[in-house]
């Protein structure tokens, strides 16, 4: 299986990874690219707060190998075609992607399980840190099990 993986402090490209993506034997291709949203709920204590910008800091060697897992993992899992897991690290503006995902699968549904597992747990286990700016309010670090 070919895969695209990487930790960047570059603007993600979502036409390239859709294009690896593509193969004779894929009927399905399913992406998830997360954005930076303007406005948070629920912090604090309910409210609504207007986010300027994220940041994410990574441990990079550490960040790259587990990215590496697993896409690895889920490769024999779902028997993926192809796959592509970048991270953008550094500032990322309002409507920015910071996570690209796309895998690639005979099936759809072993598209859909594998995106949506690898987005999850690339969340909670690789060494990638978010913080998060706001307009009228100190920055705080969200904890992975925080973020959706």
């Amino acid at each position: 299986m070919s895969a695209i993986i990487d930790i960047t402090d570059c603007p993600l490209d979502i036409a390239q990874a859709i294009s690896h993506c593509q193969t004779p034997h894929s009927g399905a291709i399913c992406f998830f690219v997360g954005t930076t949203r303007q406005y948070t709920e629920g912090k604090p204590s309910g409210t609504v707060v207007e986010t300027e910008y994220l940041e994410y800091e990574a441990h990079r060697e550490m960040a790259f190998e587990q990215l590496r897992k697993l896409v690895d993992e889920a490769r024999l899992q779902w028997n993926l075609n192809r796959c592509v897991a970048i991270h953008r690290i550094g500032r990322v503006n309002i409507c920015e992607p910071s996570i690209l995902v796309a895998v690639s699968a005979p099936h759809r549904k072993a598209a859909f399980e594998a995106c949506e597992t690898l987005v999850d747990r690339i969340k909670k286990e690789v060494p990638i840190w978010k913080r998060e700016f706001y307009k009228n309010q100190p920055a705080e670090w969200v904890h992975p099990v925080d973020a959706s």
